[in-house]
């Protein structure tokens, strides 16, 4: 006799405790993220190097991953470009990595780093914002397959919203077999995809409130 009143007592108090979560919950989705996304040739031999931007190893600053995604063919990673959501914030940039070396930052304007390393051709990504270099020409001195740099600012906190939903290029030489031949290079580009942290919450959300519903 008792257990149907508390039927509608108890979805209530559910969907209450949900919704609290929420608006708790959805404010702080944005805080800290982990990006991922994947490059592909538009240019020269095929290649797949997927880039990772992550505002939670180091808060305030960018940990940003560059990594060939096959063993063979490999490829010697030699420039990443990327525009950026904040172009105000570029006079304040500054790189820090033993393998990143030479850095340009400068409003839609670099593509070529000099020596070969650029982004020209169709399909390019740029001009864009910011340039990295990566270790030396060739690879008798590094054949870099996988580089962590950490980009940092002056005054300001960095989170991934400074790439989000913006295209990215990679530069890589020695393109090839590890046992054979090296002779090709490839230009990439991809798009660093938006959070969906909150829309991700906001369904897992709603799933549990429609279960809990059923089982009332």
């Amino acid at each position: 006799m008792l257990r149907s009143p508390l039927k509608p007592l108890h979805r209530a108090l559910a969907q209450s405790i949900l919704l609290m979560i929420a608006l708790v919950a959805l404010p702080l989705a944005g805080s800290a993220a982990i990006l991922e996304a994947t490059s592909s040739s538009f240019t020269g031999s095929a290649l797949s190097v997927s880039i990772v931007i992550d505002d939670e190893a180091d808060p305030g600053n960018l940990v940003i991953t560059l990594e060939v995604e096959t063993e063979d063919p490999t490829g010697d990673l030699r420039g990443f470009f990327a525009q950026v959501s904040d172009e105000s914030l570029l006079s304040g940039l500054s790189v820090t990595s033993a393998a990143i070396t030479d850095s340009v930052f400068d409003a839609n304007a670099v593509i070529n780093l000099g020596g070969g390393n650029n982004l020209n051709g169709g399909g390019t990504p740029c001009p864009c914002d910011l340039g990295l270099e990566i270790g030396s020409p060739g690879i008798g001195s590094d054949d870099i397959q996988q580089v962590t740099f950490t980009l940092s600012h002056l005054t300001e906190s960095l989170t991934v919203d400074l790439f989000d939903g913006e295209m990215f290029g990679v530069r890589a030489t020695s393109v090839g077999s590890p046992n054979g031949s090296r002779n090709g290079s490839s230009k990439l580009a991809g798009v660093v995809p938006e959070p969906s942290t909150a829309l991700l919450m906001g369904l897992g959300l709603a799933g549990l409130a429609s279960r809990t519903q059923r089982k009332s």
